[in-house]
């Protein structure tokens, strides 16, 4: 049975968008399964970019069950160090990407043997931005897309 790892534009995004609580209640529902189940796993770096929102989206994780990215540190630090000695990308590509929850997300799927589920698509000749898909890929961890975790939980929106 495989865990994921969910970043914050996976919750952010669909919330937003396409799954918003008024239109696709099914789809948090469906989560908040999931998540209690520990087989979608939500990192409290993730918790705490969604709270800085003050939405539907932060009332909706308060009571949500998270795990502590301190728990991955050696990993983080692996992450960490390829994003320091990466030449490609500019210094505030950098500097945003070890200060957000990306690098931790990745971590904790490397530490777990996890997938990672983010919205974002891969972009190997990016200087200015570090994606989570390309990251993953350096470390062999799996990325994939909210609509792939869906189909591979069986969930059906009623």
């Amino acid at each position: 049975m495989s865990k994921y790892v969910v970043d914050t534009s996976s919750l952010i995004t669909p919330h937003r968008t396409f799954y918003a609580f008024d239109i696709a209640p099914g789809f948090w529902k469906n989560l908040e399964v999931f998540i209690s189940k520990e087989q979608i796993i939500i990192l409290d770096k993730v918790r705490d970019e969604i709270l800085e929102y003050n939405d539907e989206l932060s009332q909706w994780i308060m009571g949500k069950k998270y795990f502590p990215s301190s728990d991955v540190i050696n990993s983080y630090r692996k992450i960490v160090r390829w994003v320091e000695n990466n030449n490609q990308y500019l210094q505030k590509a950098k500097d945003d990407f070890m200060s957000g929850a990306d690098g931790w997300v990745i971590a904790y799927a490397l530490e777990h043997g996890f997938l990672v589920v983010t919205q974002e698509s891969s972009s190997p000749y990016s200087k200015s931005k570090i994606k989570i898909p390309d990251v993953c890929s350096v470390f062999g961890v799996r990325s994939i897309d909210v609509y792939q975790m869906l189909r591979k939980l069986q969930v059906k929106l009623k």
